[in-house]
């Protein structure tokens, strides 16, 4: 690695913070598998709660002690007073997945709007984005069913967005509002097995609301996580340093990669994401890529040997023909 400056990775750690979800609807009985799906913990050392509350109860609600909330119901408009709050919890990093209400209306949210509700049974998931966000693979690589679910109603959706899942024909699925801190999520159809099997075929949906539920944890603890030159953390000067490169200037901390002390918190800065992917292309793309030019390619298998033997073959062949 010609860059040593990524060379290492700092993580702070604290006790895991209670993950509560608040669910907004008008008919709670419509939303039992959300709620079900929230309030099941996939670790016995992190409590999982959820509640289910209208619109109008937003207001009353501690939402300084929410990391999510899925919302089914209409957009918020401009003068409704949960307004105001929705935006602040996501300011902070909560998460938001919005679900279509029965009525759309023409209020929009983060640029998106829904639109008209389409009936066509059994609609499968064509493509969805599986090496990041919501729909991610498991950590053993393998992936999530998102294709063995089928839908039956789903409401358009309008505006700019990042399409997560994608219904055969071109409808999205699950969309990420183009905010800043991706944030704000957009499933077009419901839990109803009227609308779709996302309920009935339970693990995309768990999965889906609990990754979003522990990205919202994040904002409640004491210690984060942030990526090198992210434009959100603001002036760094007043942050003191507790491990990383000692040269670094404490207007640039925000830049360096280590462990910083900001008032109460604690902060990990470290490198992206993206500079420890690796892409793999699939042996069918390889000619494709390489079209109309000349290319060796090496098929091996980890502990076969081949290649050792290959360098003992071409070494003996340049010998011989020394000799």
């Amino acid at each position: 690695d010609a860059s040593p400056a990524d060379n290492e990775f700092y993580f702070v750690y604290d006790q895991s913070m209670d993950r509560q979800t608040l669910i907004v609807t008008d008919d709670a009985e419509s939303v039992r598998p959300l709620e079900f799906a929230a309030s099941v913990s996939a670790d016995s050392e992190i409590n999982c709660t959820a509640a289910i509350v209208t619109s109008e109860q937003i207001v009353a609600a501690p939402m300084q002690e929410v990391a999510l909330v899925l919302w089914q119901a209409p957009l918020p408009s401009s003068d409704d007073p949960a307004l105001p709050i929705l935006q602040s919890l996501l300011d902070r990093g909560g998460q938001v997945i919005f679900f279509p209400p029965e009525s759309p209306t023409e209020t929009e949210f983060a640029g998106l709007r829904w639109t008209t509700w389409r009936e066509q049974p059994n609609v499968p998931v064509t493509t969805w984005v599986d090496d990041q966000d919501l729909l991610s693979n498991a950590r053993s690589g393998a992936s999530l069913p998102v294709g063995n679910l089928k839908v039956s109603r789903y409401c358009e959706l309008e505006g700019d967005r990042a399409s997560l899942a994608t219904l055969d024909g071109g409808a999205p699925l699950l969309a990420r509002a183009m905010t800043d801190q991706r944030n704000v999520y957009f499933c077009c159809t419901t839990t109803s097995p009227a609308d779709s099997s996302i309920a009935r075929d339970g693990v995309v949906l768990y999965a889906m609301i609990h990754r979003a539920l522990a990205a919202g944890a994040e904002s409640l603890g004491n210690t984060r996580q942030f990526i090198a030159g992210d434009g959100q953390l603001g002036d760094s000067s007043t942050w003191t340093r507790l491990a990383g490169n000692p040269d670094a200037l404490s207007n640039n901390y925000s830049r360096h990669a280590g462990a910083y002390r900001y008032d109460e918190q604690l902060l990990a800065i470290n490198r992206g994401e993206a500079e420890d992917a690796v892409t793999i292309v699939p042996r069918e793309r390889v000619a494709t890529l390489f079209d109309r030019l000349d290319f060796d390619r090496v098929d091996d298998q980890a502990g076969s040997g081949a290649s050792l033997i290959q360098e003992i073959w071409r070494l003996f062949l340049m010998l011989m023909m020394l000799a």
